[in-house]
């Protein structure tokens, strides 16, 4: 899968998890998650979301990723590569 097809999933993926934050649709894949409202147990809620839609597991260490869509993004398509 590319990444930018990842972007938009997570994307999708943000707004679906976090309903009541606003704009996390027009979040842009180099824009910084903390400053579009989610912090850090939300980022831990949405790496669990990820997990479980892509089938992955994440290392603790690898939530320093978790800072932008594109960066998760790059990640992901590592994990599946």
């Amino acid at each position: 899968m590319d990444v930018t097809t990842l972007v938009n999933d997570l994307r999708a993926l943000l707004v679906e998890s976090f309903p009541r934050k606003r704009n996390l649709g027009a979040i842009s894949a180099e824009q910084n998650l903390q400053d579009a409202g989610i912090d850090s147990m939300d980022t831990m809620a949405f790496m669990t979301a990820i997990e479980e839609r892509f089938s992955l597991k994440f290392e603790r260490f690898e939530g320093s990723y978790f800072d932008t869509l594109g960066r998760i993004a790059g990640l992901i398509a590592a994990k599946t590569a």
